[in-house]
């Protein structure tokens, strides 16, 4: 479609308070329509309000959501989200001390829980509901730039509705750390926007506008990276003309903000894109970089293994997983290993799309691009990156499949049947969103989910462990069956990854309360001989023994006392030596540990003079 045909977006407010798009006087919209389609959306501000009424309403049902899994670590525990310090959002990684390899910096999004902790504090719903606020506008967005796109409202409208409303945003959205990529993608689409104005010469001050946007997008996720690139393309494909030299002055704008980011990064955590190599740590689910340790040629046939699933989930968001760890996704490290033919079959269809599409629909061959660009930069194709798999990557790239569904919808005869079939799917995607939400709604319920979707994730089998061995100690009356629901999650997921030490220290901490003080050692001697480094399970095997020795003292048994309590200060002793390096890092738990563990060895000596 040639760019003089495409229709030209007007400012969100103006567009709104107006109550239509602006076509700059080359096409009026609702002559162009299908009347039997636009009947509802004769006023533009209708659409609009349509777009954004579905998007939000899709959601309410996530607001009364709580802090579950990594909203846990972000919001309740990071300290630096639980005041407004801009040298410090600004001067450190995403995740911060919680992961000492992070390189992941995303200032902007921290500042919004800072902003938000300063306004409501630990409220979860104040969150909810910047979360799905951020979703609708992020739809409107969809809306103008399918409008620029097709140049009419019923094909901009469907793309918009379809981005609305698709299941596999339900992690980005639901869960309140996905708001990196609801923040990344509404910036990059305004940068777009804003750079199609400026083309169109509507005045210098849209180029700021584009350029500004973009250095947001990416302070508040990487994967707006390549943005650049699906502007070059929509130039040269969709507009189709190629541009002069000394037009291309405005990519040199965008690039120079890339660079920017580039020293930021590496000034702030140390890297220009991914960690330095370091040691690969036994336990598969404390790897940053969970591919990092394979050749080229096994990373890469798991990245194809994964391009499959993210193409499934796109066609079929029904079977969702929130949690796609070790080993949820297998390793691929032949041709014929599960899931690689799939994968190769996704990217064969991709392929093939594009290819057809690039003579028969500019616009799809665009929107072919943009999912390709935008999953590239998590793909783990150019570099190993932190996540093999995750649904809320594919917010961004999942912009790509709504426009194809609108071209599809687009190129077919304007009947009501198709408007009809179209509609079927939106409200199948619609029940499929409502249903999703709330499970979100509380740890326990998430990993008992989790599991369920996933079985052979040692994570999610070891977070439902742990949410049930909370459960069982908070208890007035302990449940036992609660405890062996407990001791077999954790059972399960040391059979998947033997070296997820935590897990073998739980299962202690389970033997140690029913008084099972044998299997206990021995759950405590297993974590500490798969993590030496860790001082847990000392402290653990030290508290054990003090305690056997205070029953042994309390019935008369002197000798036996004495042995355990000594036994117990060997122990209490190899904790301390591993926690005071740690210690010196200022972190306040091991801090407070060393000092409990300081003091019970002083205790013990004074028993024992």
């Amino acid at each position: 479609m040639a760019g003089g045909e495409s229709m030209r977006t007007d400012t969100i407010a103006g567009a709104v308070r107006r109550g239509r798009f602006d076509d700059g006087g080359n096409s009026r919209v609702g002559e162009i329509a299908d009347a039997a389609v636009l009947s509802p959306f004769r006023s533009r501000r209708a659409a609009v309000l349509t777009v954004l009424a579905v998007a939000i309403g899709a959601y309410l049902d996530s607001l009364p959501n709580g802090f579950v899994f990594d909203d846990v670590r972000k919001i309740v525990a990071d300290a630096r989200v639980q005041h407004v310090d801009l040298p410090e959002l600004f001067g450190t990684s995403y995740w911060g001390s919680f992961a000492p390899q992070d390189v992941t910096y995303r200032p902007l999004v921290n500042l919004s829980y800072a902003l938000t902790h300063a306004v409501v504090g630990l409220a979860p719903l104040a969150y909810h509901v910047g979360n799905v606020a951020l979703h609708g506008l992020n739809s409107v967005l969809v809306l103008f730039l399918a409008g620029q796109l097709f140049g009419r409202l019923p094909p901009a409208l469907a793309a918009a509705l379809a981005f609305a409303v698709h299941p596999i945003h339900t992690e980005a959205v639901a869960n309140v750390v996905g708001r990196a990529e609801l923040m990344s993608f509404g910036f990059a689409v305004v940068s777009l926007l804003a750079f199609r104005r400026g083309r169109a010469g509507r005045g210098a001050a849209w180029w700021t506008v584009s350029l500004l946007a973009y250095l947001l997008a990416l302070l508040s996720k990487e994967s707006a990276v390549l943005l650049p690139a699906m502007i070059l393309l929509w130039e040269l494909v969709v507009d189709r003309r190629p541009r002069a030299p000394r037009s291309l002055w405005p990519y040199a704008g965008l690039l120079g903000v890339l660079a920017l980011l580039f020293v930021i990064r590496k000034v702030v955590v140390g890297a220009f894109l991914v960690p330095a190599p370091s040691a690969i740590p036994l336990d598969p689910l404390d790897r940053y970089l969970p591919l990092a340790h394979l050749a080229v040629g096994p990373r890469l046939l798991t990245a194809v293994l994964a391009f499959g699933r993210y193409v499934a989930l796109l066609l079929y968001p029904v079977h969702l997983c929130g949690d796609y760890s070790y080993a949820a996704l297998p390793e691929a490290h032949t041709l014929t290993a599960p899931g690689v033919a799939p994968g190769f079959a996704a990217v064969a269809l991709v392929a093939a799309t594009s290819a057809a599409t690039f003579v028969w629909s500019p616009v799809a061959f665009w929107s072919i691009a943009v999912f390709v660009l935008a999953l590239l930069p998590n793909a783990n194709v150019l570099f190993p990156v932190s996540t093999v798999l995750a649904e809320r990557l594919l917010y961004f790239p999942s912009l790509g499949f709504c426009l194809v569904l609108a071209s599809v919808l687009a190129a077919l005869p304007r009947s009501r049947f198709a408007w009809a079939a179209f509609a079927l799917l939106l409200a199948a995607y619609a029940v499929r969103t409502v249903t999703r939400n709330p499970d979100w709604r509380e740890e326990e319920r998430f990993w008992e989910i989790t599991v369920a979707a996933c079985p052979h994730n040692a994570k999610a089998l070891y977070n439902r462990g742990k949410t049930l061995m909370d459960h069982w100690k908070s208890m007035p009356v302990a449940d036992p069956s609660v405890a062996d629901r407990a001791e077999r999650a954790f059972e399960q997921a040391l059979a998947i990854d033997p070296y997820l030490y935590r897990a073998h220290l739980n299962l202690g901490v389970i033997h140690s309360r029913r008084q099972e003080h044998d299997q206990s050692e021995e759950s405590y001697r297993r974590a500490a001989a798969v993590a030496p480094a860790a001082y847990e399970p000392w402290v653990d095997l030290g508290y054990d023994y003090l305690v056997m020795g205070d029953a042994a003292a309390k019935a008369g048994r002197a000798g036996e006392a004495r042995e355990r309590r000594l036994r117990a200060l060997e122990f209490f002793a190899e904790a301390e030596k591993r926690l005071r390096p740690l210690a010196t890092s200022g972190n306040s738990q091991q801090l407070r540990d060393l000092d409990r563990v300081r003091q019970a060895r002083a205790a013990i000596e004074a028993a024992l003079q």
